[in-house]
């Protein structure tokens, strides 16, 4: 008899497990370092956009599964739906055909520096004095409207940092367009060059961007959109998304 009510007791814990199991939510969310606002913490994801999305999917009763990727390939795993959300990717046209935005999370700095040698620096002071430059820039980034639909512009794409610094030192290219958020990796690759043989030309187009989260609409939780939107929203209202910014010692700016 005991050993019946044991079997039976193992068999309900059993079945109470895997209903828990079925009932849990998993977003699957890419992850690239993107200093201040995603970095990682002894070897995992940190920083503001991590520990906010983090707080949303608990919110949502979500669990989070990280992956860190490059976003080029997070950007084609998002089109076919095998990735769920991506934190900072900026909102434009052709990635609304098959993104949702979440947001956005306040705003952040999104200048574009002109990285050249110190006898360019003066020489480059407006947008005109890149013309008849060879300017390299980093392959599916979001510079500036002007500059990213200007033909005119003699630019080559490169599709990795150390690419894009190789081709300054072999002067392949005159000058490199940095976005702010991206200068210190771009800086790694120099070395400690940037400062002596490299530095970045008095022209500097200022821009403020507004900071989404990506959410696929192929992704099973598409049609939850605007339930995360509104969990985002309250916390957002509540202070906890400045309070979060506060704890990385990273400026929240609203607008």
């Amino acid at each position: 008899m005991m050993k019946k009510i044991i079997v039976i007791f193992s068999a309900l814990m059993m079945f109470s497990s895997l209903t828990y199991a079925a009932k849990i939510k998993v977003l699957r969310a890419d992850f690239r370092e993107r200093p201040p606002l995603m970095f990682q913490v002894g070897g995992k994801p940190g920083g503001p956009l991590v520990d906010i999305l983090n707080l949303i999917a608990k919110e949502g009763g979500y669990r989070i599964s990280w992956r860190k990727s490059p976003f080029q390939r997070s950007i084609k795993d998002i089109k076919l739906g095998t990735v769920d959300i991506i934190p900072r990717v900026s909102l434009n046209e052709k990635r609304a055909k098959f993104l949702h935005f979440l947001g956005p999370v306040g705003y952040r700095l999104a200048n574009t520096l002109f990285l050249t040698e110190t006898q360019l620096k003066t020489k480059i002071a407006s947008y005109n004095n890149l013309y008849g430059l060879v300017v390299g820039a980093k392959r599916g980034s979001f510079y500036f409207d002007e500059f990213n639909n200007d033909n005119s512009l003699n630019k080559k794409l490169y599709g990795h940092y150390s690419a894009m610094a190789r081709a300054l030192s072999s002067g392949e290219v005159n000058v490199l367009a940095v976005i702010e958020s991206d200068r210190k990796m771009q800086e790694q690759e120099f070395g400690g060059a940037v400062g002596s043989q490299y530095v970045y030309a008095d022209y500097v187009h200022v821009r403020k961007e507004p900071v989404y989260y990506a959410l696929s609409k192929k992704s099973p939780y598409s049609g939850q959109k605007d339930t995360l939107n509104s969990i985002l929203q309250s916390l957002i209202d509540s202070g906890k998304v400045k309070a979060i910014y506060n704890k990385h010692k990273v400026p929240f700016t609203s607008k």
